[in-house]
């Protein structure tokens, strides 16, 4: 058993959209075929007349959460970018005024643990 199939939809396999379903375990496709070849799933997802896409990954964001919260946290940035598609995102390093830059990593990874709604990385870089 799966955890999820998502049936009837269109993929875009070797250079072309054909219709068929994907079988997805421990958040990996394990499967993909007509639905009858399909294994057991928890939950079946109907996409009938859509596209199945994999989440995208914004590598360049700029959320700010820490210093500039009152325009936008990595709460409310994280829902815009879910409802978009977006499954992860690279966040460029912030750094706060007074702090060292160890203390304000440390810092901004702890704000994205509590409210990121997707996955994340804090881009890093020598300076």
């Amino acid at each position: 058993m799966v955890d999820l199939n998502i049936v009837n939809g269109k993929v875009f396999v070797v250079n072309e959209l054909i219709e068929t379903g994907l079988s997805i375990d421990k958040g990996k496709i394990v499967a993909i075929g007509k639905t009858s070849s399909l294994p057991i799933a928890e939950e079946t997802i109907n996409a009938e007349n859509r596209i199945i896409l994999p989440g995208g990954i914004d590598v360049h964001t700029h959320i700010l959460d820490l210093e500039f919260s009152y325009r936008e946290d990595f709460f409310t940035g994280t829902q815009a970018a879910s409802s978009g598609g977006i499954t992860t995102f690279l966040e460029m390093p912030l750094g706060v005024e007074g702090k060292s830059v160890i203390e304000s990593f440390e810092m901004q990874l702890k704000a994205m643990k509590e409210k990121s709604l997707v996955d994340f990385c804090i881009i890093g870089a020598a300076g």
